[in-house]
C-alpha cells in the first residue's frame, strides 16, 4: 500500500496599519479580542496533536505545553530603553516610560521551545515612532515611514481570515484624520494650492510697497527679493509640515500625560486654520 504525503495550505495576510489614537483602554480592549481568537488556536493545535502517533500519557503532556506557549504575549519597547514583556494585558498599567513599540504576538515561547511556528499565529506590531522635525534625508511628499502592521497566518483559513478581519476593523474604527497629514502627496498638494499662491499675493504686496515707500525700482534687485522670498517661504513651510507631522505621528499613544501636547496641537491647527481662512480671504478679493 503506498503512503501519501499529506500537503496542508498555508493561509497568510499582512496589511499596514492606518493611522490613528491608540488610548490605554483600546489595547486592553484589543488584547481581549486576541485572546478569545488565541483560545481557538489552542483548541486547533490540541486537536491536531490528536492525529499523531503518541500514547495518550504522550499526547497529554504535549497538549499542556502548548496551552502554557501559546499565549497572548505583549512585549513594549520605549524610546530610551525601557522594556516591558508579559502574557497578562495588566503590563500596560506598569507603563512608566514613552512608548516606542508595542507587540502582541502569540508564537514566540512555542518557537523558542520546539524550533518551529505554531499551526496558526499573530503578530500585531503597534509602532510609535515620531519623525523628526528637520529631516533633509527623506522626502516630505513621501508617506511618514511607519512599520506599525497586522499579520496573520496560519494553516487553518477560517481561523486566519477571521482574525484578520477583527483586527483590520478594529483599528479602522479607530482611524483619524492624522492619516491625512501621513499621506504621501499632502505636502505638494498644500504647497501648491496654498502656500505658493499665498506667497505671491504676500509677495506683490510687498514689491507694492518697496516701491511706494523706499523708491525701489531695479528690476534684479526686485527679482532676487522676490526669488529669495519664495525660498525662504518654500523652507519655513517644510519646517512646519515636519513640525506638524511630529506633532501628529501616524500612531499616537494617548495618555493623561499629554495635556500640553494637545494644548500645542490646538494652537497648530488655530494657526494653520487662520492662514488658510485668510488666504481664501485674499484670494475672493483679487478675484471679485
Amino acid at each position: 500500500m503506498e503512503e501519501k504525503d499529506e500537503l496542508y495550505k498555508h493561509y497568510s495576510k499582512t496589511m499596514p496599519i492606518g493611522a490613528c489614537d491608540i488610548k490605554i483602554e483600546d489595547l486592553k480592549d484589543l488584547y481581549d479580542k486576541l485572546d478569545e481568537k488565541n483560545k481557538m488556536a489552542v483548541e486547533l493545535q490540541c486537536k491536531a496533536i490528536d492525529d499523531l502517533s503518541f500514547t495518550k500519557e504522550e499526547k497529554d503532556k504535549i497538549k499542556e505545553n502548548v496551552k502554557k506557549w501559546i499565549n497572548v504575549n505583549m512585549r513594549i519597547t520605549g524610546t530610551k530603553g525601557g522594556y516591558l514583556s508579559s502574557f497578562s494585558k495588566k503590563v500596560l498599567d506598569k507603563i512608566n516610560f514613552e512608548i516606542l513599540t508595542i507587540t502582541y504576538e502569540d508564537y514566540f515561547a512555542f518557537e523558542y521551545n520546539t524550533r518551529m511556528k505554531p499551526r496558526n499565529y499573530f503578530e500585531i506590531t503597534l509602532d510609535f515612532t515620531k519623525s523628526k522635525i528637520l529631516d533633509f534625508s527623506s522626502s516630505p511628499s513621501k508617506a511618514t515611514y511607519n512599520t506599525s502592521r497586522i499579520l496573520v497566518a496560519g494553516i487553518d483559513e477560517v481561523w486566519t481570515s477571521g482574525i484578520f478581519s477583527i483586527v483590520k476593523d478594529y483599528f479602522k474604527e479607530r482611524s483619524s484624520l492624522r492619516q491625512l497629514i501621513n499621506s504621501s502627496g499632502i505636502y505638494d498638494v498644500i504647497l501648491w494650492l496654498i502656500v505658493i499662491p499665498y506667497g505671491l499675493i504676500t509677495l506683490n504686496k510687498l514689491i507694492s510697497n518697496l516701491q511706494s515707500t523706499l523708491d525701489i525700482t531695479n528690476t534684479v534687485l526686485l527679482v532676487f527679493i522676490g526669488l529669495y522670498f519664495m525660498l525662504s517661504l518654500a523652507l519655513i513651510w517644510t519646517v512646519f509640515f515636519g513640525f506638524v507631522r511630529w506633532l501628529f505621528p501616524p500612531l499616537e499613544y494617548i495618555s493623561e500625560r499629554h495635556n500640553k501636547r494637545s494644548l500645542l496641537k490646538v494652537v497648530v491647527w488655530a494657526l494653520f486654520l487662520g492662514i488658510v481662512v485668510h488666504y481664501f480671504v485674499k484670494l475672493i478679493s483679487i478675484l471679485f
